[in-house]
């Protein structure tokens, strides 16, 4: 400030400002009559003292500091009567201005900065307000969502098969089978009535029961089971006793078990049972997506399969031999031993070799009303080893 007081000090010694008689009378008229005395004087020398001190203070200003000097440009205002709109700032209605002189002018451009910084201040104030809102609003939670995908026990499935379900999550979840049935829970069962492909979904749910996640299933294929019935056909008088069993389809697998050990493959097959009685056959089907299903049929046999040997000989007739024996993809040891002494009378391992009736160590012909016992140890084709046996009665021809 001293540095200030020094500088104004300097200027206005020895200064002196030129006579400009149209000036000096514009004065003289503002500060009310003719220049003289002391009131006026007094008038005078205040004026250009505030005018050589606002004068020599921009001066300073200017030297001290040139950014600022540099900084304002002068802005030229017409002194006629101009009209300027100020915003009142309470109201926002829009108040015109009358500019008479320079004075006026500088004040409403004033008014103009003023204004414009006060909507400025007040923008900055609204954006930090909104700023600082965003800033204290709680943020929302992220669900917690599965920690894994959907698991399904198989995608490939046969009709009436059960598919389990399962989803890892600690919120609450609704399944959607693609068949119309729901499940509520983690973990579910579910099994398909109608074959064909479905798309199951489960919905993870929040707190408002509303899903906030949902989880596609792949495609689910439920396949068709195969039909098992079949046919067969046993007369009781069947002097073969023999058994046909027809499958349904013969496009698939069908296996047979027949109730006495015996397991056969096929769809048309035949079967002899050696004992009389009642057995249970299974025939099982299988298609080819692996669906399976069976059906169990009592069957009656009536006449035992025992190589369909003759009870009773007439050796003057011909030879005695059982027919089964006659096949030729079975092996075979036929005895024939007297009932009585138990004595071996015949024994063949060739179909085409017949008993005539005579008895091997005597070498006669048996007689009417003699017993014989036979005995046949057959093995089929398949390795399997059976046993047969039963007794022969001699007859006359009459």
């Amino acid at each position: 400030m001293k540095q200030f007081e020094d500088h104004i000090r300097e200027a206005f010694e020895g200064h002196e400002a030129p006579y400009n008689p149209k000036a000096w009378s514009k004065l003289e008229a503002s500060l009310g009559g003719k220049l003289g005395g002391f009131s006026s004087s007094l008038k005078i020398a205040s004026v250009v003292a505030v005018i050589a001190t606002s004068g020599f203070g921009l001066n300073y200003f200017s030297d001290s500091n040139s950014e600022i000097t540099n900084s304002i440009e002068p802005t030229q205002i017409s002194t006629s009567a101009a009209q300027l709109e100020v915003k009142n700032a309470d109201s926002n209605e829009e108040v015109p201005i009358q500019l008479t002189d320079e004075s006026s002018a500088n004040e409403a451009s004033a008014v103009l900065a003023s204004t414009a910084e006060v909507e400025q201040s007040d923008l900055k104030v609204e954006t930090a307000f909104a700023a600082s809102v965003v800033a204290a609003a709680p943020k929302i939670k992220e669900p917690k969502l599965p920690k894994q995908a959907l698991e399904i026990s198989t995608s490939n499935a046969c009709l009436g098969e059960l598919i389990e379900f399962r989803v890892e999550t600690d919120k609450s979840v609704v399944w959607e089978f693609g068949d119309g049935k729901v499940q509520y829970g983690k973990s579910v069962a579910h099994r398909y009535s109608s074959a064909g492909v479905y798309i199951a979904k489960v919905s993870v749910l929040d707190n408002r029961d509303q899903a906030m996640q949902v989880l596609n299933s792949s495609e689910l294929r439920i396949n068709d089971i195969p039909n098992p019935d079949f046919e067969f056909e046993r007369p009781c008088d069947n002097a073969q006793a023999s058994i046909v069993f027809d499958a349904s389809n013969p496009e698939i697998q069908n296996i047979w078990k027949l109730g006495d050990g015996s397991v056969l493959e096929g769809a048309h097959v035949e079967h002899k049972y050696e004992k009389m009685g009642f057995f249970k056959a299974k025939h099982i089907v299988e298609n080819e997506f692996g669906c399976r299903d069976s059906v169990t049929k009592r069957v009656a046999v009536c006449r035992a399969y025992n190589l369909l040997a003759p009870k009773s000989f007439n050796p003057s007739l011909g030879g005695w031999f059982p027919i089964g024996l006659k096949k030729g993809d079975v092996s075979f040891d036929l005895k024939i031993m007297d009932s009585e002494a138990g004595d071996l009378v015949f024994q063949s391992s060739n179909s085409q070799d017949e008993w005539d009736g005579v008895v091997a160590h005597s070498g006669k012909k048996s007689k009417s009303g003699q017993s014989f016992l036979w005995i046949a140890v057959v093995k089929d084709a398949t390795g399997k080893i059976s046993e047969y046996g039963g007794d022969i009665q001699i007859v006359d021809s009459e």
